[in-house]
């Protein structure tokens, strides 16, 4: 609405499933695969209001990016959250020297591979794409993360996580079907 972008019945619909499926991954339960004895409610509150800063963040790049090329961009939002990090770091008091050379490395493979290829493509994608449809496809990432860690780390997801992670999937195809039609 912020942007007056006109979403039909079937985005709106996928919206809508893609949440029940996240919601059902998120509740805790025997079978959610959450740690026993974590705060569930700042958990919780963490990821909403994580989840809301990401909307305004796609809302403000799609326009944003109407006028700004793709590198330009990228380099003012990963500047800007670079120097915030930084800031939190110094506050928070968090010692950054002192660990292995392997630490290093996966610091600088964590910053490489998800920033610059994935993130920039997200990027790329609010110049072309409403950001509706690019912040539903992020719905993704916990999917991709999930098949990763089976395939890595032998970690196999527990039966809610599957169920809404299958509910994610019907949501964010039929919100693709709608867009397609557009």
């Amino acid at each position: 609405f912020l942007l007056r972008t006109k979403l039909s019945q079937l985005i709106i619909a996928g919206l809508i499933i893609t949440v029940v499926g996240g919601f059902i991954i998120g509740i805790p339960g025997e079978d959610s695969g959450a740690p026993a004895g974590g705060n569930v409610l700042l958990g919780s509150g963490l990821a909403l209001v994580g989840a809301i800063a990401v909307g305004v963040y796609f809302i403000i790049g799609r326009k944003l990016r109407e006028d700004l090329p793709l590198v330009p961009y990228i380099w003012l939002v990963y500047t800007c959250g670079a120097i915030v990090m930084s800031v939190v770091v110094l506050l928070s008091q968090t010692p950054v020297t002192g660990y292995g050379a392997s630490v290093y490395l996966l610091l600088i493979a964590v910053g490489l591979i998800p920033q610059l290829i994935g993130h920039s493509s997200l990027n790329f994608a609010l110049g072309y794409l409403p950001a509706t449809y690019v912040s539903l496809s992020t719905q993704l990432e916990p999917i991709g993360s999930a098949i990763l860690a089976l395939i890595l780390l032998g970690e196999v997801p527990v039966s809610q996580q599957i169920i809404g992670s299958g509910i994610i999937l019907i949501g964010v195809t039929i919100a693709t079907i709608g867009q397609s039609r557009k």
